[in-house]
């Protein structure tokens, strides 16, 4: 998340009033309204790098200016809660309380609120779907022109949405007409300018001058694995599943229009030889028998070659040394023998099945005898 990219949102008091809102972008404030629905309808939806700040309100947060100097974090820690517990009426079991970061002389602010409130601005939070990233005290957002510690306090009031907040060098709390006179005496007061609220606003959002999501209100890490990720995930396989059987079914498509064309050639093919032309899956056995009875022997060789070797069968002495197939139906073989006597069976048996062959005996330089034979289909 980008601290340049923010929506600070300065929560209300009591339940069901309007919060404040300002929208930060590129480091500065692009847009502010009030009220959650107009959030969403000009603010523009938070996403995934807008960082959604809250404001506790000073009525309903005590805040404090404390020193916890040679102390360690948790010895602080201790000493912000016996603080906290001093400062307020409510028993200390109702307080949820954060400290800040301290300065070079340990100085650190302290703030305290009930863990009612606290619940009630998250849960209102999250009934307009927004989760707060952080949430700070009014008071630690408010200008302050007096440093911790110094000799003459100087009050400033500032304007944060729906409160105006006095701080000083040591507290802070909610303006009031009856009681602000009362609380700062003859202490200057001046009124914080738009500007100076601003830059206030954008400084919290880029460092958080007190944090109050600690402890049992803390952030918890993000799922590796959440809902919006099993949907990318659900997409992205369907898309996947989608493009896959789509190149499926088209490369089917492809597959049968090829087959219809392939067919659509054979039968062409057949009717040019054939008359009448008969149908495609008898086209075969049509035009073997016409290669037969013209004389040209069988377009498939397996049938050739099963006759020569069902004639061996009887001649366990023969072998055969080479063998081709011509495209005119012709079956070339070289047969090889001890002796032409063991050959000539072979031969007498090819012609018994009905296919002309021609022979031509010669020998091999191992001194067996072979013949040099042609098969095809006897007209």
């Amino acid at each position: 998340m980008n601290a340049a990219n923010a929506l600070i949102i300065a929560l209300a008091a009591r339940a069901g009033d309007a919060p404040h809102w300002w929208r930060l972008r590129d480091g500065g404030i692009v847009a502010h309204g009030e009220g959650w629905p107009t959030i969403w309808a000009q603010a523009d939806a938070p996403d995934g790098e807008t960082r959604v700040i809250g404001i506790a309100p000073a009525s309903a947060c005590i805040l404090h200016q404390s020193s916890f100097a040679g102390l360690s974090e948790r010895q602080a820690e201790v000493g912000a809660r016996l603080l906290a517990a001093e400062t307020s009426i409510a028993p200390p079991e109702t307080l949820h309380v954060a400290i800040g970061p301290r300065d070079g002389e340990g100085c650190a602010p302290v703030a305290a609120v009930a863990l009612a409130a606290m619940q009630q601005w998250l849960a209102e939070a999250a009934t307009h779907e927004l989760a707060f990233d952080s949430l700070v005290p009014a008071g630690a957002v408010a200008l302050v022109d007096a440093a911790p510690g110094d000799p003459a306090n100087a009050w400033v009031v500032s304007t944060l949405g729906p409160e105006r907040v006095v701080r000083g060098r040591d507290s802070s709390f909610a303006d009031d007409p009856l009681l602000t006179p009362h609380i700062i005496g003859d202490a200057p007061l001046r009124e914080a300018g738009k500007a100076e609220v601003e830059s206030a606003l954008i400084a919290a959002a880029v460092a958080a001058p007190v944090e109050l999501l600690t402890g049992p209100f803390a952030r918890r890490p993000a799922p590796l694995i959440d809902r919006a990720l099993l949907r990318r995930a659900a997409t992205i396989i369907a898309l996947i599943i989608a493009v896959s059987i789509a190149i499926a079914v088209a490369r089917l498509i492809h597959t049968h229009a090829d087959i219809a064309s392939l067919d659509s050639e054979a039968e062409a093919a057949a009717a040019s030889v054939l008359r009448p032309a008969p149908p495609l899956d008898q086209a075969v056995a049509a035009l073997d028998a016409e290669l037969a009875q013209r004389g040209a022997g069988t377009a498939r060789p397996a049938v050739v070659i099963a006759g020569l070797i069902t004639a061996m069968e009887s001649q366990p002495n023969v072998a055969i040394d080479s063998l081709s197939w011509n495209g005119d139906g012709t079956l070339s073989a070289t047969l090889g023998a001890p002796r032409a006597e063991d050959i000539n069976p072979v031969l007498i048996a090819i012609q018994a099945a009905g296919y002309s062959i021609t022979a031509q005996p010669r020998s091999a330089p191992d001194g067996r005898t072979l013949a040099d034979i042609t098969i095809r289909s006897a007209p």
